[in-house]
């Protein structure tokens, strides 16, 4: 069935960066259509199964708007266990695990963004836990609830700033 939809900005897929996107477009004051070629019972990708994100941080004071109720223990681990992990650090390891490949302009502006996008994604309602105490953990917070939290919250949130989300629907060109 052809639908005609009229809108502002159009975002393909449902992931964590598509849904991310349509919010931002949304709260922007755009209206946003995200195209979802899965049917909404397989939703989420990928993103369903992230566990945390690589973000810097020089402090455990930068971690706790992130973690609702961070204890004094939980912040005093995270303090003797890990290493504060800086822009220049964030930017080393794309650049390696990437063999080079990542555009400098693009990463820099993800590496210079990450810390406010990780409090805007706090003032959504997105949370974090401590993970330093997981030997697998490469970063002291990983997703409340993991990828499958994180990404049924984005739904919720893009259902709450009035993001119009069509399931079945793929993006097959732009015009």
């Amino acid at each position: 069935m052809d639908k005609e939809v009229n809108c502002g900005v159009v975002v393909a897929g449902a992931g964590n960066a598509a849904l991310s996107a349509a919010v931002a477009a949304a709260e922007a004051g755009a209206k946003v259509v995200v195209l979802e070629k899965a049917p909404e019972h397989q939703r989420g990708g990928n993103t369903y199964f992230t566990g945390d994100f690589r973000f810097p941080w020089a402090t455990v004071e930068d971690l706790a708007p992130l973690v609702p109720g961070l204890s004094d223990a939980e912040a005093k681990g995270i303090q003797e266990t890990c290493r504060p992990y800086s822009q220049s650090d964030f930017y080393d390891d794309v650049m390696r695990v990437t063999e080079g490949r990542s555009d400098p302009e693009l990463l820099e502006q993800l590496v210079s963004q990450a810390s406010a996008t990780m409090q805007w994604m706090a003032a959504l309602g997105h949370t974090w836990v401590p993970s330093y105490a997981n030997p697998t953990a490469s970063m002291p917070l990983a997703l409340n609830g993991g990828g499958a939290t994180l990404s049924d919250h984005w739904f919720d949130v893009a259902a709450r700033k009035g993001v119009e989300i069509l399931y079945d629907h793929q993006a097959i060109e732009l015009l």
